[in-house]
């Protein structure tokens, strides 16, 4: 049983320079991690971040999203631990004013990858140790100094303790929620932007703040959800 959202709840608008969400939290530090959300970028020049897993005295951080100050304007999954060394997948590319599922799933300390609506998978093997994060936050690298503000909107982002299959990618890169495909204890983060920037997931990251007064804007169109022992899980 499943839900197809009719295009009228609120997605998250952010500026690209001062405008985020975050909480203090140190749930998920090491892999698997994954990450999916609904995204648009209003900018090909910039580097973007649509999530982080940071360390807010080091620069160690879990991070990724639009990539538009690189060739061929990639979504990239960056691994970067608390002394500067970083490696990072991409995953060609994005136009600008188009929603995109993106997927970011770092799977070890020489395994990371990138999807775009679930396909153009891009992988990276470089050895990275593992940061140690204390902050969540969505629409910026949030560290010791923060930065890739993003530009553009958010909505219906998951953080999973756990690596999708390439499958479960895909069928989640078509709007379906990962809910559909992996155990409900996995998924730690699912903030659906529509009228807060509250967590669905009992037991998971927290509920997150605002800075800088983000706006609203229209939904993106390609969300299904599922139904939870007879109950829409919106």
């Amino acid at each position: 049983c499943f839900h197809h959202h009719e295009g009228n709840i609120m997605a998250r608008v952010f500026n690209g320079s001062s405008q985020y969400l975050s909480a203090s939290s140190t749930l998920l530090t090491n892999e698997p991690i994954d990450f999916v959300c609904h995204a648009t970028s209003t900018s090909s020049t910039a580097a973007q971040r649509t999530f982080s897993l940071g360390n807010n005295a080091a620069s160690g951080v879990f991070t990724g999203g639009f990539r538009g100050d690189l060739a061929g304007d990639t979504i990239d999954t960056l691994k970067q631990n608390d002394a500067g060394t970083a490696a990072n997948s991409q995953s060609t590319g994005y136009s600008i004013n188009t929603w995109y599922v993106l997927g970011h799933s770092f799977i070890s300390d020489t395994s990371r990858a990138s999807f775009i609506n679930g396909g153009t998978k891009a992988t990276d093997t470089t050895s990275v140790s593992d940061p140690t994060p204390d902050f969540i936050a969505l629409a910026v690298t949030l560290r010791s100094t923060p930065s890739g503000y993003f530009s553009g909107s958010e909505a219906e982002a998951y953080f999973l303790d756990a690596n999708m299959s390439d499958t479960v990618h895909a069928i989640v890169g078509l709007g379906y929620s990962p809910i559909w495909s992996i155990p409900i204890s996995n998924v730690r983060g699912w903030y659906p932007l529509q009228n807060d920037n509250n967590n669905r997931m009992a037991g998971g990251y927290p509920d997150l703040a605002a800075t800088g007064s983000p706006t609203d804007a229209i939904h993106p169109f390609n969300v299904v959800y599922p139904s939870i022992n007879g109950l829409i899980t919106m």
